[in-house]
C-alpha cells in the first residue's frame, strides 16, 4: 500500500516512474545509445528524398491546426506518402460527381477541426453502395452537422477499401518549458522533442494500445524496431497466409522522419488509419498541428 501511494504521487504529477530497476536501466541505456549514435546515423534517413520545402514555408509560419485537408495531402504527397483519393461535396450533385469519379462502394465523412474522433459522434457512413444510400448519407451528415452546431464543415467522399490492415503513425513534440523570472527567460524543463508512434490503428487504437515509440531523429534500426515491438507486426509479416506491404510501411516511417526534421514546426501529426494492403499503403485520416518551435539548448 505504501508503494502504491508513493507511485500515485508521481502519477498525479505526470512524472515518469518505474516499478522495477531493470526497466529504468533499459530506458537509460536506450537514451544513452540514442545520444551517442543519433547524430552519426541521422543522415541515413535524411537523404532519402529530394523535396521542395519552399512550397510549404507559408504553411509553417503560424500556429494553427491544419484543417485544410488539401494542403495536408499536398505535403504528404511531396514526401511520397500516398493519401486515399478524396472529393468534397457540398450537395447531392457534388456527391454524385464524387461517386462517378471513385466508383461504389464509398465512405462519406463529416470533416471539422472539432471532430477529432468522428466515429464517437457517428460522423462516418461506410459501404455506401448506391445513389439512394449516397443521398441518405449526405442528408444524415448534414443534420448531424447542424445538431453539433458546426460551421464551415465539409463532407468528404472516399472509396470504401476492403481487406486493409489499419495502422497508426503519429508524431508529437514535447517542447521545452520556460518561465519568466525578473524579466529573464529561464529554461524550466528540457523537452524530448519529437516522438514517433507506430502501431495498430483504427477506432480501437486507444483500447488495445498496441503501439511503440521512438525519438526523432530515427536511426535505421529504429524503423524495423518500432514495428517489431508491436503485436500487429505479426499480421504484417504474413500471419494466416495474407501478405501486406511491409516495405511501404517502413518507407512511410522513414519519410515521416524526414518530414519532421525538415519542418520541426509540426507539433502533432496523426495518420489514423494508415491502410496497408498487399501492394501499397494509403493515409486515410490525417490531422496536423503547426506550432512555433523553440528548441532548448
Amino acid at each position: 500500500k505504501g508503494l502504491d501511494k508513493g507511485l500515485g504521487v508521481f502519477r498525479d504529477n505526470n512524472m515518469s516512474f518505474f516499478r522495477y530497476p531493470n526497466d529504468a536501466i533499459d530506458v537509460l541505456a536506450y537514451f544513452y545509445e540514442h545520444s551517442r549514435e543519433g547524430k552519426r546515423e541521422q543522415h541515413k534517413l535524411r537523404a532519402i528524398l529530394s523535396t521542395n520545402k519552399e512550397k510549404f514555408s507559408k504553411m509553417m509560419e503560424k500556429s494553427y491546426e491544419v484543417s485544410d485537408l488539401v494542403d495536408v495531402e499536398r505535403l504528404l504527397k511531396e514526401y511520397k506518402i500516398p493519401s486515399l483519393e478524396s472529393y468534397f461535396a457540398q450537395d447531392i450533385a457534388g456527391a454524385r460527381k464524387s461517386a462517378e469519379a471513385l466508383g461504389y462502394p464509398l465512405v462519406m465523412k463529416l470533416i471539422h477541426p472539432e471532430l477529432l474522433h468522428k466515429t464517437d459522434v457517428n460522423a462516418v457512413r461506410l459501404n455506401i453502395r448506391s445513389e439512394n444510400e449516397l443521398e441518405e448519407a449526405l442528408v444524415s451528415l448534414e443534420k448531424l452537422g447542424t445538431k453539433l452546431e458546426l460551421t464551415n464543415y465539409k463532407l468528404q467522399v472516399q472509396h470504401f477499401v476492403k481487406g486493409a490492415v489499419e495502422l497508426i503513425v503519429g508524431v508529437k513534440r514535447d517542447d521545452a518549458q520556460f518561465t519568466e523570472i525578473g524579466g529573464e527567460r529561464i529554461l524550466r524543463k528540457h523537452g524530448f522533442g519529437h516522438t514517433l508512434l507506430f502501431g495498430m490503428g483504427g477506432i480501437y487504437t486507444e483500447i488495445y494500445k498496441d503501439v511503440a515509440l521512438r525519438i526523432i531523429p530515427l536511426m535505421e534500426r529504429d524503423v524495423s524496431g518500432i514495428i517489431r515491438e508491436t503485436k500487429i507486426s505479426e499480421v504484417l509479416k504474413g500471419a494466416r497466409g495474407q501478405n501486406y506491404d511491409l516495405k511501404e510501411v517502413k518507407r512511410v516511417i522513414r519519410n515521416i522522419n524526414q518530414l519532421i526534421l525538415d519542418f520541426p514546426q509540426i507539433s502533432e501529426l496523426d495518420i489514423n488509419p494508415l491502410f496497408v494492403k498487399e501492394n501499397g499503403v494509403w493515409a486515410v485520416d490525417v490531422k496536423m498541428v503547426v506550432k512555433r518551435y523553440t528548441p532548448s539548448e
